[in-house]
């Protein structure tokens, strides 16, 4: 029987901890609502439009509007690992019913409202219809992206629900700009392509992004006879923990042998409240932190009150010596799904 786990998220073969990791869903949700659009155009052009030429519009906008959303429940559930239940809830509440007929719907009631409400606009719908529709276009790509947002909220939940719904009307808002100056520039399927690329990359970028608490961060060996060796930093709940490194024989997170450079209490990697990871000198001989640009020396100092720290990043290297031989050791971070 499977056990599901939400609590260790990440799959490390899917996101690893890169700048990548913030546009890994935007890629996603661009790549389903490209994926809803070509089936659309091919269903058109294989069997025809078998709707109103009014319901253009709407049907268009519910078909990526269900894309986006659907990109984020294959984003959401691969990275996590959800239950079946979950799953079905997300596709035909989440995605079907609300990013896509509820979309559809809102953009059809949103053009009938204007039809209703503006004089002008109706007289220009039946003066030129396709002008027309280019021109009023952000009142139905903007009801449409209200209900990608809803959707996407059944997909993640209440505690983003402002960030998800705003990031999925500014989807909509892009796809109508993007469509309106396309339009003029391009023939309609080429500018149609265009708002679905723009309505999953925007909502994929401002909805949200993988963030660092899926990750732990890990002290690995990198020379000596230790070599490979790691230690994770933080425990199982999420709290400010530490990790020291020496060769002290009792009581160490990470012991490492004295004749390669390693003091008694050398060198504390600690997760603060704040969520941060930071490295701390505990010796009076060199620790030193080596990233892109910058090296810092740790080495405690007897006249200071407080260790020295600075702020560790994945892939900083620290060098532990003596002033003879040496240890280097690296900060990286890891998916939490590795320990599952």
């Amino acid at each position: 029987m499977v056990k599901w786990r939400s609590e260790f998220a990440v799959n490390i073969r899917l996101v690893p901890y890169t700048w990548a990791r913030h546009i890994h869903v935007a890629l996603v949700s661009v790549s389903t609502s490209v994926l809803c659009w070509w089936a659309l155009i091919m269903f058109v052009g294989l069997r025809g439009a078998m709707w109103s030429s009014q319901l253009d519009g709407p049907i268009f906008i519910g078909v990526i509007s269900f894309g986006v959303v659907l990109g984020g429940v294959l984003a959401e559930g691969l990275l996590d690992a959800r239950s079946p239940k979950w799953w079905a809830m997300s596709l035909l509440l989440g995605a079907l019913l609300l990013g896509g007929v509820g979309a559809g719907a809102a953009a059809w009631i949103a053009h009938v409202l204007l039809l209703k409400l503006s004089a002008s606009a109706a007289q220009n719908f039946e003066i030129a219809p396709v002008i027309s529709s280019v021109r009023y276009a952000v009142w139905g790509f903007g009801a449409g992206g209200l209900f990608s947002g809803l959707g996407l909220i059944v997909v993640r939940g209440a505690k983003d629900k402002f960030n998800l719904i705003g990031g999925g009307m500014a989807g909509g808002l892009a796809a109508s700009v993007v469509w309106w100056i396309s339009k003029e520039t391009y023939d309609p399927f080429v500018a149609s392509g265009l708002a679905a690329v723009a309505w999953g990359l925007v909502t994929g970028l401002l909805a949200w992004v993988v963030p660092s608490s899926l990750y732990s961060g890990w002290v690995r060996v990198l020379s000596g006879s230790r070599f490979g060796w790691r230690v994770r930093v933080d425990g199982e709940k999420e709290s400010s923990s530490e990790l020291v490194v020496g060769h002290y024989p009792l009581g160490l997170d990470m012991w490492l042998p004295a004749n390669e450079g390693v003091r008694e209490l050398h060198l504390s990697v600690a997760l603060t409240d704040k969520g941060r990871y930071v490295g701390r000198g505990m010796s009076l001989y060199p620790t030193v932190v080596s990233r892109f640009l910058e090296r810092v020396d740790l080495r405690y100092d007897p006249e200071k009150p407080v260790p020295l720290e600075t702020p560790l990043s994945s892939g900083d290297t620290i060098t532990l010596s003596d002033g003879q031989t040496g240890t280097h050791l690296e900060f990286v971070m890891l998916p939490k799904r590795e320990l599952s």
